[in-house]
């Protein structure tokens, strides 16, 4: 009985062709173009939540200089986007979630020139 509950074993131990360790899973290049905006939306809401650090000391040059570096968002050739380029859709993403946040900004803005002016 031992010798058949051998060769069973042996049986599946030699189906099994992979080497040992666990499998390679395949390289994270970053977000795809495609998906973009949703990561960029992520990011928007984690410096709204301070994951970042406070809120009132993180920009969005910061943010996007970090994400360049990490080499966070694709084009479409699969080259790394610019913290330039990042820094610009993020902050059209940020008008475009959040229009009045972005018109009470303005407002204070103006209000300190005026202030300036007098």
């Amino acid at each position: 009985m031992e010798k058949v509950e051998n060769s069973a074993l042996e049986s599946i131990v030699e189906g099994i062709s992979r080497g040992p360790g666990r499998p390679q899973s395949p390289a994270v290049e970053g977000i795809l173009p495609e998906r973009r905006k949703e990561g960029m939306k992520l990011l928007l809401i984690a410096i709204k939540k301070g994951c970042f650090g406070k809120k009132e000391d993180i920009t969005m040059k910061g943010v996007a200089d970090w994400a360049a570096g990490n080499g966070f968002f694709l084009t479409e050739d699969h080259t790394h986007l610019s913290a330039k380029t990042i820094e610009l859709k993020l902050g059209e993403l940020n008008r475009e979630l959040y229009p009045r946040e972005a018109e009470e900004k303005k407002l204070k803005k103006e209000r300190k020139e005026d202030k300036k002016k007098k």
